[in-house]
């Protein structure tokens, strides 16, 4: 199966831990906190930040060191969840990945399987991370260099 081939070329996996997953409703005032937060983590060494736009809500995934930072900056903003101990798992892909469907089922099935529930999912052409909590990440981990492996069997 070309899926499977693709699978078999994934590249790196990146393991990140002590991190927390925000969630809030989109406002007009939303994008300039996202803009502060930015302005201060920029002089930062070794922190995850990222920000997901869908239509109704944001979600914000940050190192756990700067849960206080999120804190203060959004604090007049509509939380609507807030999750921390969690750890991510980022996957880089081949660029074939774009034109072979079934690569996201195939390696999220693997995962469900053994009943890991992923908290957020984050990607971007040729990559994706998922968020977890940190008592699944070393199953996940394993699980995930096992589902390389296997493809290639």
């Amino acid at each position: 199966m070309k899926f499977k081939k693709v699978v078999e070329n994934i590249g790196d996996i990146i393991v990140r831990s002590n991190l927390a997953d925000y969630a809030f409703v989109n406002s007009p005032t939303l994008y300039e906190k996202q803009a502060q937060l930015l302005g201060r983590v920029r002089s930062m060494k070794d922190v995850f930040c990222t920000f997901s736009q869908g239509i109704y809500e944001t979600t914000l995934v940050v190192s756990s060191s700067m849960t206080g930072m999120v804190d203060e900056i959004f604090a007049e903003e509509t939380n609507i969840a807030k999750t921390v101990d969690l750890s991510s798992i980022t996957v880089k892909l081949p660029v074939e990945n774009t034109i072979c469907p079934g690569v996201y089922y195939y390696i999220f099935k693997e995962l469900a399987w053994d009943n890991i529930n992923i908290t957020e999912v984050i990607s971007t052409t040729n990559e994706f991370t998922v968020v977890i909590s940190d008592n699944d990440i070393h199953r996940a981990f394993t699980i995930l260099m096992e589902a390389k492996r296997m493809a290639g069997a």
